[in-house]
């Protein structure tokens, strides 16, 4: 089934956008429009789509797209990805397009439904708040809600990461040097307050997976 994706013209005057390079910016405009998305803004596309079709290497696409990750954009994890602020553009005063949003959400990643919540006057609601009823009618008029709905992150310690860690066998780093370069940041990814610890923590282990492989294949070169 076909779908219609309308990309406002103001796309190209955002401040972000202006600062991409011409890959970055193909590759960004890629995720709002492919085959693949949908409603929500949370699909599932490997990188090997995403290179066929904008014709840019793989790797260079995972090093964009671990960009956008850094910069708090998106969120890509086993080939699913998230992208921030989709669904703040969609019509939640139609009971058909939250309807369409739950129902393409429900087989998505817990981690992708938080990182796609943002910011009303303020304060930081989940998917599941945003779709409330109540809430939906209060993002149209611009008003905050309480702040029992919002989501709160506690950063985690060096032993639970480690932890997480031993549980995927990563051995390309620590959960002292994980929290160390976190707490440095205020738990930030890029400007956005981290929402998902393990998430970044996976992130790191497939981008030092990825350089193994680039380093591996220039060894054998």
């Amino acid at each position: 089934m076909s779908k219609k994706r309308y990309v406002n013209t103001v796309f190209w005057d955002d401040a972000y956008i202006t600062n991409l390079d011409p890959s970055e910016k193909l590759i960004f405009i890629y995720l709002l429009t492919n085959p693949c998305t949908n409603i929500a803004g949370v699909y599932q596309i490997p990188l090997k789509r995403i290179a066929l079709d904008t014709g840019i290497d793989r790797d260079m696409c995972s090093k964009i797209i671990d960009r956008f990750q850094s910069d708090g954009k998106v969120l890509y994890i086993d080939g699913w990805i998230a992208i921030k602020n989709f669904i703040k553009h969609q019509n939640f005063n139609s009971p058909m397009v939250k309807s369409g949003i739950e129902r393409e959400l429900t087989d998505s990643p817990d981690s992708l439904k938080t990182f796609i919540g943002y910011h009303i006057n303020g304060e930081i609601y989940g998917i599941d708040t945003i779709l409330n009823s109540d809430i939906s009618k209060g993002i149209s008029q611009g008003k905050g809600q309480s702040q029992s709905n919002r989501s709160v992150f506690k950063p985690p310690t060096p032993d639970e990461v480690q932890e997480y860690l031993d549980s995927q066998k990563c051995k390309f780093f620590d959960g002292e040097q994980f929290c160390d370069f976190y707490t440095a940041r205020g738990w930030l990814i890029g400007k956005n307050k981290m929402k998902d610890w393990k998430a970044a923590v996976r992130t790191w282990i497939r981008r030092d997976k990825e350089k193994l492989r680039a380093e591996l294949r220039c060894f054998d070169d």
